[in-house]
């Protein structure tokens, strides 16, 4: 389903891509997700975050002869690093010259055992990027060749950047004490929402929101994972470096 292009004889419609499991998505959204902390799915992609970020990357559109609308450049792969996605022990894939991967659109969130919410609610912001905004809202499908669409960091392909997306609300706790049960604590929460990652009001992307809430060795590791901007072709040649291969740029 979610390989499915929209095109002039199968639009978009209620009565097609937006069906089964599309409006189950919308419902998930604006009831359970908003509502019911979610687990994280279980599998190989989400079992092992040392950095407490995941990341989903897209390189097409659902709209037949739309170019996506890119955020990043793809660097390269290492096909170590997802076996349970691309089923493959050792490879890696090379995406930093021109025309190789016309750019991807990446969004990532991250959590900490400060931010009470962000932890709780990762499967929901999860949910919010992978099948709400890019997929039904945005019309963003198909991964980057060998890697999976979404996982931690470390298991994605590395990248110039990615967008970023928080979870906000409020929450608290609440004490009740009796003499038959004793004291008994209760989480809770309210007015959740999914949004861009800010920092005093102002947009971040997932490095910088990183930055801002983690301490500065982790930033350090996933730095290179997310390089910074025009950092492909240095980042792509140290890979190759470490693997016994020296890079030859031809004019």
């Amino acid at each position: 389903w979610n390989q499915e292009v929209v095109t002039e004889d199968a639009p978009q419609t209620k009565n097609s891509i937006t069906t089964d499991p599309g409006i189950l998505i919308e419902h998930l959204m604006s009831s359970v997700a908003k509502t019911k902390p979610l687990a994280l799915p279980e599998g190989s992609n989400f079992e092992s975050c040392s950095l407490d970020t995941i990341v989903c990357c897209y390189v097409a559109d659902k709209t037949f002869n739309q170019e996506l609308i890119s955020n990043t450049d793809v660097c390269y792969h290492d096909l170590r690093a997802s076996p349970g996605s691309n089923h493959v022990k050792m490879g890696y894939a090379i995406f930093d010259k021109p025309g190789d991967l016309d750019g991807a659109t990446c969004t990532g969130f991250t959590w900490t055992n400060d931010n009470f919410l962000s932890k709780l609610f990762r499967g929901n912001t999860l949910l919010s990027i992978s099948l709400y905004d890019s997929l039904i809202k945005e019309g963003h499908t198909r991964n980057v060749p060998g890697a999976p669409m979404c996982a931690c960091a470390e298991q994605m392909p590395v990248i110039e950047k990615a967008d970023c997306q928080q979870v906000t609300g409020k929450s608290g706790m609440t004490f009740k004490y009796s003499l038959a049960e004793g004291l008994n604590v209760a989480f809770d929460w309210s007015e959740i929402q999914f949004e861009a990652c800010k920092n005093l009001e102002e947009e971040l992307d997932l490095v910088e929101y990183f930055s801002v809430t983690t301490n500065t060795s982790k930033e350090k590791r996933l730095t290179k994972h997310i390089v910074g901007a025009d950092q492909c072709h240095s980042a792509t040649t140290k890979f190759l470096y470490s693997e016994g291969l020296q890079r030859l740029d031809f004019q």
